[in-house]
């Protein structure tokens, strides 16, 4: 199973990202990195192997468009319903 520990691009540039395609990865669990993303308007994260998101969703109030596709998950996280954008 893979893990994201680290940004692939500078921190002073993580923080304008707009879209961040995570599709078919393999993911299990989100990294709580993300929540640094507030401008993030994007985020797919498609055939993963997702049983959940986690609570620090709720920290990415840029959110528009949330592509959770083709993964296992039964429950969405009560922090989605207070996303302004989504």
């Amino acid at each position: 199973m893979e893990t994201l520990l680290s940004y692939p691009i500078p921190a002073d540039e993580v923080q304008r990202l707009r879209e961040l395609v995570l599709d078919q990865n393999l993911f299990a669990t989100l990294p709580a990195c993300l929540q640094h993303l507030t401008a993030l308007e994007t985020l797919s994260i498609k055939d993963n192997k997702l049983l959940n998101l986690p609570h620090l969703i709720g920290h990415m109030v840029g959110l528009r468009i949330l592509r959770v596709d083709d993964n296992p998950m039964t429950t969405l996280p009560y922090e989605l319903g207070v996303l302004p954008h989504l």
